[in-house]
């Protein structure tokens, strides 16, 4: 939900009455946008439009319940890594902005 800037987890066994199971406020300058999940860690990974940040959240599929990865986190200690003017591993210095998300093994 771009506008919240975070992300809604829905139940929807009734879909004419949905109910919020959860949520999370990722950061007022972000709107979530790329999301990627991997069923095996029940981890969802999150970019945004507006600040170059991935967020990694935890998620429980029995319960619904979402939550910010409290060991994701950048060398300030806030959450998620930022893609901002880095020093790259293939030497590039400068901003990057994730178009995408996935998880691969």
């Amino acid at each position: 939900m771009p506008i919240l800037h975070g992300l809604v987890v829905l139940d929807i066994k009734d879909g004419a009455q949905p109910v919020e199971i959860a949520r999370v406020v990722l950061d007022s300058a972000i709107a979530p946008h790329w999301t990627g999940y991997d069923a095996v860690t029940h981890r969802l990974a999150v970019t945004g439009y507006d600040e170059d940040r991935l967020f990694m959240l935890t998620f429980d599929p029995q319960t619904g319940a979402l939550a910010m990865d409290a060991g994701f986190h950048d060398d300030k200690g806030r959450p998620g890594f930022d893609f901002d003017n880095r020093t790259w591993p293939h030497g590039w210095t400068g901003s990057a902005i994730a178009h995408g998300v996935v998880f691969s093994r």
